[in-house]
C-alpha cells in the first residue's frame, strides 16, 4: 500500500500530467489581455507629443479598461458559471482582437478614441484572469496555488516585451498602424492554444459523458465545483469586503506605475528607450512573483502571503519620494512593483477559490476581479488628475504609502479558510 505522502504527490504529478497544455494555454491567453493598456504607458507622451492631450485625459483609458471590468466581470462570472470557461474564450478572443485594432482609427479624436477604449474595455474581461483561472481551478486542487502562478506569468511575460516592443513599433509604423499589429497578435497567440487545449474540468466531464467514460475519474476536481457559499451571502460577509478593499488599494498602485512610470523616469531625465527598458523589467519581477508566490500559496497561509507582498509596493512608493533618477534605481523599483503585481493577481484568485468555493466562482471572482479592476484603472487615474494639479507624484506616493499600510492590516484579519476550502478526493484524506 502507498505511503500518504507517496500518494499525494503522485496525485499533483497526475494534475500536471493532465493539466499541463491548459495551464500553457492560459498562459498565452491571459497575456493578451493587458495588451492596450500596457501600449498606452509606453504610448503616453507620444500622444501628447502628436494630438495635445494631456496625461490626465490619457489616464482615463485606464478608468474605462475598470470600469469596463467591474461592469463586466460579475455579468460574465455568470455566463462562465452557467456554460464554462472555454466557450467564453473562444467567443470573445476575435472580439477582443478586433476592438484593440480599430484603436487605430481614432487618431486625434480623442472622444472617439474614449468610445473605442471602452469597447475594449467591455470585451477585455472575457479574455482576462477569471475565464482562465476558473479553467485552471477546476482542474488543480494539490498544486492551484502553483498552476495559477504558472498560467497568470502569461501577463507578465508579455509585459517583459511590450513596452520596448511598442516603443521601436511606434518609431517604425506610428500610433495607428500599431494598434493593428496589436490585435493581430492577440489573435494569433491566444486562439489557437485555447482552441486546442483550454479544456475546464466541467468540459472534461462533459466529453466522458459524451464517449461513454466514467466522470468519476476526473475527481478531485470536478467535485470541488459542487461546492462553495453562495454569490450574496458572500457579499454579505465582512470577509468579502476586505478582502476587496485590501485588492483595490494594492491594484492602485500597481496601476499607477503600470500607466505613468515611463513618464515618471523621464520627468527625472531619463531617455525614452531607457525608460521603455526599464518599464519591461516589471516582467521578469511580475513572473518571479507569480511563481514564487504559487509556490509560497501551496505552502503558507495565503493572507500573510498577500501582506507581505504589499510591503513591496510600500517601498517602491519611499524610493520614488527620493530624488533618483539612475537606471539601477529605476530597475529596483519596477522588480518591486512587478513581483507585487505578479502575486497579487493570483493572490485574489487562490483567495476566492478557498473562501468562497468553486460553487459560484465566476460571479465571486468576477466581482473581486472588478474592484481589483477599478482599483487599477483608478490608481492610474488618480496619479495623473493629482500630476496635473500639483505638477509632481509627490502626492501620490504618499497617499498610497497610507492606503498601502491599511490594506496590510486588513488581510491579517481574515482568518481561517472554511472547512469545505481543503483539498479532498476518494482517494486522499484532507
Amino acid at each position: 500500500m502507498e505511503s500518504q505522502p507517496h500518494a499525494r504527490a503522485e496525485n499533483g504529478l497526475n494534475e500536471w500530467r493532465e493539466g499541463a497544455g491548459l495551464v500553457a494555454a492560459a498562459f498565452f491567453g491571459v497575456g493578451v489581455a493587458a495588451l492596450e493598456l500596457g501600449a498606452i504607458g509606453v504610448l503616453m507622451k507620444p500622444m501628447i507629443a502628436t494630438y495635445g492631450w494631456t496625461r490626465s485625459q490619457i489616464s482615463v483609458a485606464s478608468l474605462l479598461l475598470s470600469v469596463g471590468t467591474l461592469i463586466m466581470a460579475p455579468l460574465l462570472g455568470s455566463v462562465v458559471d452557467r456554460w464554462g470557461a472555454r466557450r467564453v474564450v473562444l467567443a470573445a478572443i476575435p472580439l477582443f482582437a478586433l476592438s484593440i485594432a480599430t484603436l487605430g482609427l481614432a487618431g486625434s479624436n480623442l472622444t472617439l478614441f474614449y468610445v473605442l477604449f471602452a469597447i475594449t474595455a467591455l470585451i477585455g474581461p472575457a479574455v482576462g484572469p477569471m475565464t482562465w483561472s476558473l479553467g485552471v481551478a477546476s482542474r488543480f486542487f494539490r498544486h492551484r496555488g502553483l498552476a495559477l502562478g504558472v498560467a497568470m506569468a502569461g501577463i507578465s511575460a508579455i509585459g517583459t516585451v511590450t513596452p520596448l516592443v511598442v516603443t521601436v513599433a511606434h518609431e517604425r509604423l506610428g500610433l495607428r498602424l500599431l494598434w493593428v499589429g496589436l490585435g493581430g497578435y492577440a489573435f494569433l497567440v491566444a486562439f489557437p492554444l485555447a482552441w486546442l487545449f483550454f479544456y475546464d474540468a466541467r468540459d472534461l466531464r462533459a466529453r466522458a459523458l459524451a464517449t461513454g467514460g466514467s466522470p468519476a475519474a476526473l475527481a478531485p476536481a470536478a467535485a470541488a465545483e459542487e461546492v462553495g457559499i453562495g454569490f450574496g451571502e458572500a457579499l454579505r460577509g465582512s470577509r468579502f469586503w476586505r478582502l476587496a478593499i485590501s485588492f483595490i488599494v494594492a491594484a492602485g498602485v500597481c496601476g499607477m506605475f503600470s500607466v505613468h512610470f515611463v513618464a515618471m523616469l523621464t520627468d527625472r531625465g531619463m531617455s525614452a528607450r531607457q525608460a521603455a527598458i526599464v518599464l519591461g523589467a516589471m516582467g521578469p519581477g511580475t513572473v518571479a512573483g507569480r511563481i514564487l508566490g504559487g509556490l509560497l500559496l501551496d505552502r503558507v497561509f495565503a493572507p500573510l502571503v498577500a501582506a507581505a507582498t504589499l510591503v513591496l509596493p510600500l517601498l517602491a512608493c519611499l524610493l520614488m519620494l527620493s530624488p533618483g533618477a539612475s537606471l539601477t534605481f529605476g530597475v529596483a523599483v519596477a522588480l518591486m512593483v512587478g513581483f507585487a503585481l505578479g502575486t497579487e493577481g493570483d493572490t485574489l484568485a487562490f483567495l476566492a477559490s478557498r473562501y468562497f468555493g468553486l460553487r459560484h466562482y465566476g460571479k465571486i471572482f468576477g466581482m473581486l476581479l472588478g474592484l481589483y479592476g477599478l482599483g487599477y484603472g483608478g490608481g492610474g487615474f488618480l496619479a495623473g488628475a493629482l500630476f496635473d494639479a500639483t505638477g509632481e507624484y509627490r502626492a501620490s506616493f504618499l497617499l498610497f504609502v497610507a492606503a498601502l499600510l491599511a490594506a496590510i492590516a486588513l488581510l491579517v484579519t481574515l482568518g481561517r479558510y472554511p472547512a469545505f476550502a481543503a483539498p479532498v478526493s476518494k482517494d486522499l484524506p484532507a
